[in-house]
């Protein structure tokens, strides 16, 4: 098996202004893919502040146009391949109740905000969502967390056997 990792942390892979989504998707052979996996980070809401979009997802230049434009490619390349979505962690001092408000032109969303209308927006799209809400690193333990975004050796070791289980759970599944 072969496993291809695009991205680089705290560079926005996701921003739909910076086209570097759909420049990384078209840059790899995805025909003979089983499983993508498309993961949103902190700085792909915090540093961009971009539109959220609307559900429909229909502007290009939102955090769900993009995203959608990304699964009709995929799609397009791969019909039987299969996505999950996985949401972002939260920064300790936004973990509250989500922030939400959708809109091409005006929107406001925290993480947690943004967590749901990805949720949301998979759920209404056939596509497979992790949320990284209960995966033993959303709490502050100096274990876990060195700070309020990241997280220590221990920490990565705990999100990265929830993702793991939470991936194989959603590729049996879907």
């Amino acid at each position: 098996m072969e496993c291809i990792n695009r991205g680089v942390p705290g560079q926005g892979y996701l921003w739909p202004t910076s086209n570097k989504f759909m420049d990384n998707l078209q840059g790899i052979d995805i025909t003979s893919a089983k499983l993508i996996t498309i993961a949103y980070g902190l700085n792909d809401h915090t540093n961009c502040r971009t539109k959220l979009g609307t559900q429909a997802a229909n502007n290009p230049n939102t955090v769900l146009g993009q995203l959608k434009l990304g699964l009709q490619y995929i799609w397009t390349q791969n019909p039987t391949c299969k996505v999950i979505v996985i949401g972002t962690t939260t920064r300790l001092e936004e973990y509250a109740e989500p922030v939400l408000t959708y809109g091409d032109t005006d929107s406001n969303f925290n993480t947690q905000g943004l967590n749901v209308a990805l949720e949301t927006f998979c759920n209404r799209n056939g596509v497979a969502f992790i949320s990284n809400d209960g995966n033993g690193v959303n709490e502050f333990n100096t274990s876990i967390r060195c700070d309020v975004t990241h997280f220590t050796e221990i920490g990565y070791g705990v999100w990265s056997k929830y993702l793991s289980a939470q991936i194989a759970s959603k590729f049996e599944t879907n």
